[in-house]
């Protein structure tokens, strides 16, 4: 993979792949957005640990391996390490979401228990919600600007 400078889609998925060590050549691709490794052999959560080091790295396929039973809290533990991806395991990562996996994951970091990861989610969530409704009443009394006018 080093000599592939360029290459942007990597599909490896379904290869018996079983280790982290089978897939580092990764790293030598700068441009790698798309990494495909689902429903391989990988058992050890330490890939995790390989692909936050990728730069533009933006759809990950993940799911089928050993590896993402044994990652705690694996969408947002992944959602809040990797600041660039878009979509995880056939299901795209929104704004919101990832809002709410940053809040989760960096009590964790902080030492903080799951407990304690979730109420900093739900006070995202609420704040979250604030928003919208503010928005939509801003947009309501718009309206009716405009059609008192």
């Amino acid at each position: 993979l080093d000599a592939l400078k360029s290459l942007e889609t990597l599909l490896i998925g379904h290869n018996g792949l079983s280790s982290v060590a089978s897939v580092e050549g990764i790293l030598a691709c700068p441009t790698l957005n798309t990494l495909d490794l689902q429903h391989n052999a990988i058992d050890d959560p330490a890939i995790v640990d390989l692909v936050v080091r990728m730069p533009a790295l933006a759809v990950l396929y993940l799911q089928g391996n050993p590896c993402v039973k044994k990652i705690p809290h694996y969408r947002r533990a992944l959602i809040a390490r990797i600041p660039t991806l878009k979509f995880l395991d056939d299901r795209p990562v929104f704004d919101e979401e990832r809002e709410r996996a940053e809040a989760f994951y960096a009590v964790l970091e902080g030492g903080g228990n799951a407990k304690e990861a979730r109420a900093a989610e739900r006070t995202v969530v609420q704040a979250q919600r604030d928003r919208k409704r503010a928005k939509e009443e801003a947009n309501f009394q718009a309206f009716q600007d405009m059609l008192a006018e």
